[in-house]
């Protein structure tokens, strides 16, 4: 890549983030969030991931990154330079610890076979050890790995993946 080609590309990620910020500033509307901004905001996200074939959701996630930092009284400028990597790491940061004492879904991507037997496991324990809630089968697994040092967990598993 040339010098020129990649000054080129790098002005152009930088107006792109800032682009994003003035719209995120334009969309923010002062509480109540109601019904007509929600649509609005709707419509741009939309718009904007058909016109730029980039994904909704990634819009959405900047979007709200942005929102957010603007809530806490960081000024558009403020955002624009401190950039879309830490702007949206700030955000995931906060959604993380916002849901640290909540209950989350846990979501697993496994072949049927496997979840199927899974499922047994899971009821087998369950009734074995009168555990009523999936918050109790989680502390007694947690607290069953907890208590193996990693040898006995790679031992568990036999020969070691090369």
């Amino acid at each position: 890549m040339s010098e020129a080609s990649l000054q080129r590309l790098l002005v152009a990620m930088k107006a792109q983030w800032d682009s994003m910020v003035e719209i995120a500033f334009n969309l923010k509307a002062k509480p109540p969030f109601d019904d007509a901004v929600q649509r609005a905001y709707e419509v741009t996200i939309a718009s904007l991931a058909e016109a730029s074939k980039v994904g909704p959701e990634s819009i959405k996630r900047k979007l709200d990154a942005i929102l957010y930092l603007s809530c806490l009284g960081h000024s558009a400028e403020e955002i624009k330079e401190m950039g879309q990597e830490a702007a949206v790491s700030r955000w995931n940061k906060s959604r993380k610890e916002k849901t640290y004492g909540q209950t989350v879904t846990l979501g697993w991507r496994l072949p049927g076979s496997q979840k199927a037997l899974l499922e047994q496991q899971v009821a087998r324990v369950r009734v074995l050890l009168k555990l009523r809630t999936t918050e109790e089968w989680i502390d007694w697994l947690l607290s069953v790995l907890m208590g193996l040092t990693d040898e006995q967990i790679v031992s568990s598993a036999g020969e070691p993946k090369r």
